[in-house]
């Protein structure tokens, strides 16, 4: 888990409950994400504007991706064996060659981006684009973006998590403190082929909603 304000990332055993080192050099960590096919990890250094790339079995940055203006949220499409990561005020996302790890390409949202996630129904990456009240989903093969979802009720979309099995995305919004359901009526279909979303909001209880995710036991949680 990342430490923001202190520039690190804590490594924890889970099974000893125990923290057995600290990441430094990672200035202003936001997101992190694992590629264990590739014994990776990604974590957002937005205070370098960069992504640190660390070994997981030694725990030792292995390489740097800079000229990223803002890196935050991460994903991997494993169809594609690459690296999606959120630029926020650069208003795209960031393509890594995970094989490589080296930069490929970054893709234009037309607005900043909130977070990444990648759904292995669809096999696409969804990106929030908080500035334009929209989600977009992205072909990771060929890097490029196949459909927009509007967001009515939204306002400045940030967070979110999808619920694969039943096609729910749950999207919390800084704006307005409101939780959009974006629901596919063909749980059976990718990103190309849904045609009819429906969208339902609800307002939070407290303030500004960032992130968001899903649990089977308790449906939802928030923060």
């Amino acid at each position: 888990m990342n430490h923001m304000n202190a520039g690190r990332t804590i490594v924890f055993d889970t099974d000893s409950a125990r923290v057995i080192t600290e990441i430094t050099d990672v200035p202003r960590a936001t997101g992190v994400s694992t590629v264990p096919v590739h014994h990776q990890i990604y974590i957002s250094a937005a205070g370098a504007h960069e992504v640190a790339i660390v070994d997981d079995r030694t725990l030792k940055i292995v390489n740097r991706v800079g000229g990223i203006r803002f890196p935050d949220g991460i994903a991997y499409a494993p169809n594609a064996d690459k690296v999606f990561v959120s630029d926020e005020s650069g208003g795209a996302d960031v393509v890594i060659d995970a094989k490589t790890g080296t930069k490929r390409s970054m893709i234009d949202l037309g607005g900043e981006a909130g977070n990444t996630h990648y759904d292995s129904v669809s096999h696409c990456i969804f990106v929030a684009v908080q500035t334009k009240n929209q989600m977009v989903a992205i072909d990771p093969i060929s890097e490029k973006i196949v459909q927009r979802y509007d967001l009515p009720g939204s306002e400045h979309p940030h967070g979110f998590t999808i619920d694969e099995p039943d096609r729910l995305a749950f999207i919390s919004c800084e704006g307005n403190a409101a939780l959009i359901v974006l629901v596919s009526r063909r749980p059976d279909s990718g990103a190309r082929a849904i045609r009819r979303v429906v969208v339902r909001a609800g307002v939070a209880r407290r303030g500004a909603l960032s992130c968001s995710s899903f649990s089977p036991i308790e449906a939802l949680r928030y923060e």
